[in-house]
C-alpha cells in the first residue's frame, strides 16, 4: 500500500479525486485508497481471466478520472491494448499493480512498462522476495524524482529485520512434514480460524512506518534477480501440465500475446468452491479459496454483489493450486491426477 500512496502522491492526487482500481483485490489496498478520501470506484472483472472488465472500464470512465489502477490478477497481464485504447482520451494516469507480474510481459513489453507507473511486492509467496516490502517503476523522470524525495525523508525503523526473521521462519515451517498434517487437518473451520487468528499475531508488523528496504532486503532481491527467469520457467512448464489436465475445472484465462508469470495457479469451479477444495484436501492437496485467494471489495463501499456478477463468480467459484517451481515431479503429478478427477 506504501508503494502506491508514493505514486498518486507523486502525481498530486488529493482528497475527492476520481479513481479507478479493480474490486476483485486485497481489502488492505482499497482501505488505504477509501482512508486517502479518494473518489473510489470499483471496476468488476472478468471471471475469464480475472482481470478488469474493459466494458466497466468505458461505462465508469469520467472526464474527471485522474488515474486507473490496472491489476496484473496472478500474473496474467491485463488486455493493455483494449485499456490503453479506453484511457487514450482522457488525462489520466494508468498505473499498473503488478504485484503478482514479475517478469510477465504483455506482446513482448514486461508488466511495469506498460503504463505511466508500477508498483511490486516483494513478499514471502512471490518468486523475488525480499520477506517484506516492494518498488516503484516509472518511466517519468519528474515523478521518479518526487518519490525519491518523499522516501528520502523515512527513519529506519528499529526493528528493521522484523519481516526477514518472520520471512525464514515461515518458509521453514511451510517446508515441514508439520505442514502436510496441517493441510489435512485444516477442513476444520475452527481450526482455520485459529490458524489464521494465530498467524496474524506473529506476523505483526511494526507500528513505525518506514518505506525504504533495509539494505539485507535489497540484497536478498538483488541475489534472487538473476535466477528469476529460471524460476518462472519452472513454474510455466507445471502450469502448463495442470492446464493440460483440468476437465471440469476452467484454469484462467490468459489473452493474446500475454505470457504470465503464475504467480497463482488458479482454476475456475462450476458452482461453489468449498466442496471441491474439501475432496482436494482428503487428497492431501492444499487448495485456497475465497479470502484466502482475494476479497470482494466492492462490499467495503456498500454495493452490491448483482452489480459486479464477475467478482462475486470469481471470489465464490475460484481455487488456487500449487505451481510453484520447487514441486518435485511427483507431487506435480499428484496434483495434475486430482483435477482430472472432476468432469
Amino acid at each position: 500500500t506504501d508503494a502506491i500512496l508514493a505514486i498518486l502522491d507523486g502525481m498530486g492526487l488529493r482528497s475527492g479525486d476520481h479513481l479507478l482500481s479493480t474490486a476483485y483485490t486485497i481489502q488492505p489496498l482499497v482501505r488505504t485508497l477509501i482512508a486517502r478520501g479518494y473518489d473510489l470506484e470499483l471496476l468488476d472483472i472478468s471471471p475469464e481471466d480475472c482481470n478488469l472488465d474493459v466494458d466497466d472500464l468505458a461505462r465508469r470512465l469520467r472526464p474527471q478520472t485522474k488515474a486507473v489502477i490496472v491489476t496484473h490478477m496472478f500474473g496474467t497481464p491485463a488486455r493493455m491494448d483494449e485499456i490503453r485504447g479506453i484511457v487514450s482520451d482522457h488525462p489520466c494516469a494508468l498505473i499498473e499493480d503488478a504485484a503478482h507480474a514479475h517478469g510477465a510481459d504483455y506482446r513482448g513489453v514486461r508488466c511495469g512498462a506498460l503504463g505511466d507507473a508500477a508498483f511490486f511486492s516483494f513478499d514471502q509467496v512471490k518468486p523475488l522476495s525480499t520477506f517484506g516490502g516492494g518498488m516503484v517503476v516509472t518511466d517519468r523522470g519528474d515523478l521518479a524524482a518526487t518519490i525519491r524525495r518523499a522516501l528520502a525523508a523515512d527513519e529506519a525503523p528499529p526493528n528493521r529485520y522484523a519481516a526477514v526473521a518472520m520471512g525464514f521462519t515461515e518458509h521453514g515451517l511451510v517446508n515441514s512434514p508439520l505442514f502436510t498434517l496441517l493441510a489435512q487437518a485444516m477442513r476444520m473451520e475452527a481450526l482455520r480460524r485459529g490458524v489464521a487468528t494465530l498467524y496474524r499475531t506473529l506476523d505483526r508488523r511494526p507500528e513505525h512506518r518506514n518505506r525504504r528496504l533495509s539494505p539485507l532486503q535489497a540484497v536478498l532481491g538483488l541475489g534472487q534477480l538473476g535466477h528469476l527467469e529460471e524460476r518462472l520457467a519452472r513454474r510455466r512448464r507445471n502450469a502448463s501440465l495442470l492446464r493440460s489436465r483440468c476437465r471440469g475445472l476452467r484454469p484462467q484465462g490468459v489473452p493474446e500475446g500475454a505470457v504470465p508469470s503464475y504467480h497463482k495457479f488458479t482454476v475456475l469451479a462450476p458452482g461453489d468452491s468449498t466442496g471441491v477444495r474439501d475432496a482436494l484436501l482428503r487428497s492431501g492437496i492444499d487448495a485456497g479459496i475465497k479470502d484466502d485467494i482475494n476479497q470482494p471489495c466492492h462490499r467495503l463501499l456498500s454495493r452490491s454483489d448483482a452489480e459486479y456478477p464477475g467478482t462475486t463468480r470469481a471470489h465464490d467459484g475460484l481455487l488456487e493450486l500449487p505451481a510453484y517451481e520447487t514441486l518435485s515431479p511427483e507431487q506435480l503429478e499428484i496434483i495434475a491426477d486430482a483435477l482430472g478427477r472432476f468432469e
